[in-house]
């Protein structure tokens, strides 16, 4: 992952870790802002965990919006983090299209 961060921008390393860790597919990852992501604090009743909502906007694959639970601890310190320097509907990183993010991710496999 090392690779990823000094030869990537640092959010797009940070999605691609948050991708991989929970599953989610590269358009979904893709379609996330700071307000998707729901802090264990936000949420009590989550026991510790917090929650990525999917599909909010656009749905997904599914045809409806569905949530995954985040307990560990280094995917809850990038969330943290992508929340203290993204707005509300501001997307994660600055790709736009699947195609960008896709690139960007075969090229850091490339090199690892």
């Amino acid at each position: 992952m090392v690779v990823l961060v000094k030869e990537v921008e640092t959010r797009q390393a940070a999605l691609m870790i948050l991708q991989y860790g929970r599953g989610l597919r590269p358009g979904e990852a893709l379609g996330l802002c700071g307000g998707h992501l729901l802090l264990p604090e936000e949420n009590p009743e989550g026991h510790g965990a917090g929650v990525i909502m999917l599909g909010v906007r656009a749905g997904t694959k599914a045809k409806r919006a569905q949530t995954v639970r985040v307990s560990d601890p280094f995917l809850l310190w990038i969330m943290k983090l992508f929340r203290g320097v993204v707005g509300t509907y501001e997307p994660l990183t600055g790709l736009k299209h699947l195609g960008g993010y896709n690139f960007v991710i075969r090229e850091a496999m490339a090199r690892a």
